[in-house]
């Protein structure tokens, strides 16, 4: 295999196939000796002496399984970035940032519903109906702020209040 040229390797690379062979088409190879923990080799026996894999016949099959695919991996990242770390870091961090954004959203939105639930609730018990018809309405007109299920809860939450004032019970 030519250094980085995966797709030429019969057809294209196939993340699914098996790849145990020890030599390239011209009957080249090295050799090469490699010490791991002893955990990886004891999870190796199991593969090894399955009838499930029968490709991986020994240690040495997937060794050269596995560096096929984490070598095409590596190339793809070459691809994408010149520093795949860095573009990894800056994925993660737009990531993390987001679901605490989503997360904090969520608590703004539960606390805020709260707030509705209490407010509307002690109003309707004071018989205040066409003031919660009246907050509820704007309310409605107003919650663009939220989205998703956030803005359906909460437009769930005021639909029943607006339901409530309007049958007055």
């Amino acid at each position: 295999m030519a250094h980085g040229d995966f797709a030429a390797e019969s057809g294209g690379y196939d993340p699914d196939e098996i790849i145990t062979i020890s030599q390239d088409t011209n009957g080249h190879s090295t050799n090469l000796r490699v010490h791991v923990p002893t955990t990886w080799r004891a999870m190796m026996e199991p593969v090894i002496q399955s009838d499930q894999w029968p490709e991986y016949g020994s240690v040495q099959a997937i060794f050269r399984d596995a560096l096929y695919h984490r070598l095409h991996w590596i190339s793809e990242q070459k691809v994408r970035t010149q520093y795949p770390e860095v573009a990894r870091a800056v994925v993660r961090d737009r990531y993390r940032k987001r679901l605490e954004a989503d997360v904090a959203l969520e608590a703004e939105a539960r606390e805020f519903r709260q707030t509705i639930d209490r407010t509307l609730s002690e109003m309707l018990q004071r018989e205040e109906y066409s003031a919660v018809q009246s907050l509820a309405e704007d309310m409605l007109e107003d919650i663009d702020s939220f989205r998703g299920p956030e803005q359906e809860k909460l437009t769930n939450q005021l639909h029943t209040y607006l339901e409530r004032a309007k049958g007055r019970w």
